[in-house]
């Protein structure tokens, strides 16, 4: 049933990819995350495109940033 779930974002991260788009997510925490691991979703794309917060993200993607911000790890999520 996650996998359905997540499925879903799995073939948007795919659509995006093939039109040289990176699709990053912010501020996901806690079960919503959790499932996003269970599914595969987080190491299939990886986790420097999960960010802590919205600003973190921008300064990611702007290159400002000199390493990327940790996913929530499922401790921290909760």
């Amino acid at each position: 049933r996650v996998w359905r779930e997540a499925s879903g974002l799995h073939v948007l991260g795919e659509d995006l990819a093939a039109a040289d788009v990176r699709l990053h997510l912010a501020e996901v925490k806690g079960p919503v995350m959790d499932r996003l691991r269970t599914a595969g979703f987080v190491e299939r794309f990886g986790p420097e495109r999960f960010h802590l917060s919205t600003h973190l993200a921008l300064e990611h993607i702007e290159g400002q940033s000199a390493t990327p911000d940790p996913a929530p790890s499922p401790q921290a999520a909760g």
